[in-house]
């Protein structure tokens, strides 16, 4: 009787061990829109875009929130200064930690002694790879020089005055396919003027042809 208990026991075990499966975790990743290197107090904020690959919430953090503090999704300055901000994604039962991602700006301040400066700037709605690059133009009312930054630089990247759009080959193995990004310029100013709220367009860029 002993011996038949003990087989039986045996056997439960045996059966349960083999209904349990085991979750195997993912690694994630991080991808964080591009911020401008820098901006002013008149801007008052920056907006924060970023997305885990695993579909999870990123999470923003100030390394000095007496500089910007985060404020649903956006950095609030308080004052200026050189400041940081990490996306972060702490994981979760599928997914392992994300490594964090972290960009670096200047906030420069407003000087009531110098005048104002305005930047006009127009940009197509949307774009294909085939038309080749695309020439940026924007104006700063002071006639100073206008500087253009992506907020995707994988899918369109920024020259001095042009815009040049990603190939398929880089699109992780698609053929065809079209993301909206953030085109911002900016000017930081001089001795006579302060710097010119930045100005962003979105565009959308379709991916059509290989390099």
């Amino acid at each position: 009787m002993m011996k038949k208990r003990l087989f039986a026991g045996v056997l439960l075990f045996a059966l349960t061990a083999c209904g349990q499966e085991e979750t195997v975790k993912q690694d994630q990743t991080i991808s964080f829109d591009k911020l401008p290197a820098q901006t002013s107090m008149a801007e008052g904020s920056l907006q924060l875009t970023a997305t885990a690959s695993s579909g999870l919430l990123v999470i923003f953090a100030s390394s000095d929130e007496s500089i910007a503090a985060i404020e649903r999704g956006r950095a609030a300055f308080r004052q200026p200064g050189i400041v940081s901000v990490t996306a972060s994604q702490p994981g979760s039962e599928r997914f392992y930690e994300a490594t964090n991602v972290t960009q670096t700006f200047e906030i420069l301040s407003v000087d009531s002694t110098k005048k104002e400066q305005t930047i006009s700037f127009d940009l197509a709605s949307s774009w294909k790879s085939s038309s080749g690059n695309m020439v940026l133009k924007a104006t700063a009312s002071s006639g100073l020089l206008v500087v253009f930054t992506s907020s995707d630089e994988t899918v369109g990247l920024v020259g001095s005055n042009y815009l040049v759009p990603a190939h398929y080959y880089e699109s992780k193995g698609e053929r065809v396919y079209t993301k909206r990004i953030g085109v911002t310029a900016s000017q930081a100013g001089n001795a006579e003027y302060n710097p010119a709220a930045n100005v962003t367009r979105l565009i959308d860029i379709t991916v059509d042809v290989k390099h």
